[in-house]
């Protein structure tokens, strides 16, 4: 019996948040080695079983005349919970159709660290995007197709596309595909030509303008994330008012969006010379560690004016305070990653001994209502696993 098992990382998205949105902005996203895993195999019943153990949902599916329909109703939480999975599925086998492939039934279940947090205590570290990624990667395996990740990540866009509202510009995608990368976005008119299964087609044989220039980020930090118990933020609420901004503001948006985006392009600038000069030359690194923070946090000032200006909370107040102590306490940089509001901080430490200063803080400051997570950088994206990393659910 065939089983196939693939894992995608989760993200920071460093800098670009907002200003991402829009072509020839540019953004910097970490991929970090908190992953989703996602489990494929073979059901001789010929049955299509979705199975999300931590949500304690076992659900069938039918695929008829290219779409995914379930064989009971579903809560509005299990909806939710499985829209991305079941856009991922519904896509591959949209593809698989034009490979004049049959297909029996199969299992598809997810697991995800436990960092990525779960229903309401999202953490933002991008597990819709993993789910997504790794789904169709795991399915291009389990069908003896060719990984040809040009496909995988147009696919891959277009379902998370669709399962999300059709907003978004696709860097979490690339990121769980590919790794930490600087990334420009797609024009969004190539989805606006998809009115049915071969526009799709013509789509995925295009070439896309999409810009992705690997950038590993400096594996010497040490990143801490702490994920707010009870409280998140919807991203998609957050650039929804902010396009309302710009809609009745254009002026003042493309100014702000401009100046952002300056600033992001120095630090990326930085994150280079940095990766370049560790280990050669400590003088010039040292240097170059001082601009990027000047540069990093120009954009965060700049990110903070735009949620002003259009009535959202990028950076609240009270995190606003979190942020100059955690580097008071030891931290290089702390952040709001992402869209920023309440999905979590994020503090770049060099060295374990201010990572462990700025951990101790958070604990004396928010005691339980805070789940703190010690995070690597990975740099890698989408990969093929032996095994999931918990036996009691069953996996192996």
């Amino acid at each position: 019996m065939r089983k196939i098992i693939v894992s995608a990382p989760g993200k920071i998205l460093l800098l670009g948040a907002y200003a991402i949105l829009e072509r020839p902005n540019v953004g910097y996203v970490i991929s970090v080695n908190k992953r989703v895993f996602v489990f494929v195999k073979e059901r001789k019943d010929k049955k299509i079983i979705f199975h999300l153990p931590q949500f304690k949902i076992l659900r069938e599916v039918y695929f008829k005349e290219d779409r995914i329909f379930f064989k009971e109703n579903l809560s509005n939480q299990e909806t939710e919970f499985l829209k991305f999975l079941k856009s991922a599925v519904e896509t591959f086998l949209i593809f698989l159709s034009f490979k004049k492939k049959n297909f029996s039934g199969f299992e598809i279940k997810t697991f995800s660290d436990p960092a990525f947090g779960l229903g309401k205590e999202k953490s933002g570290l991008g597990a819709s995007a993993a789910i997504v990624c790794a789904t169709i990667s795991a399915l291009f395996y389990f069908f003896n197709l060719k990984r040809d990740k040009d496909k995988i990540l147009k696919l891959s866009h277009f379902a998370h596309f669709q399962a999300q509202g059709k907003i978004g510009s696709g860097f979490d995608i690339s990121s769980a595909l590919l790794g930490s990368q600087e990334y420009v976005r797609f024009s969004p008119s190539f989805f606006e030509k998809i009115k049915n299964k071969f526009d799709l087609l013509n789509v995925l044989e295009k070439k896309w303008d999409f810009k992705i220039k690997k950038i590993d980020f400096p594996q010497n930090f040490f990143i801490l994330f702490g994920n707010f118990k009870n409280l998140s933020t919807s991203s998609t609420e957050m650039v929804r008012k902010v396009i309302v901004f710009k809609e009745k503001k254009p002026m003042l948006y493309q100014k702000i969006i401009s100046d952002l985006n300056r600033a992001n392009l120095k630090a990326i600038k930085s994150l280079e010379k940095l990766k370049f000069y560790y280990s050669k030359d400590e003088k010039k690194y040292q240097k170059e560690l001082f601009i990027f923070k000047k540069n990093f946090k120009e954009a965060e000032k700049i990110k903070k004016k735009l949620g002003q200006k259009s009535g959202i909370e990028i950076e609240p107040k009270k995190l606003s305070c979190l942020i100059k102590k955690s580097e008071k306490e030891g931290a290089f940089l702390a952040t709001l990653p992402g869209a920023g509001g309440w999905d979590g901080i994020c503090a770049l430490c060099l060295g374990k001994e201010n990572l462990k200063k700025v951990k101790n803080f958070w604990k004396r400051s928010f005691g339980k209502k805070i789940k703190i997570f010690e995070i690597f950088v990975d740099n890698q994206g989408i990969k093929r696993e032996k095994s999931f990393p918990s036996e009691n659910l069953g996996y192996n």
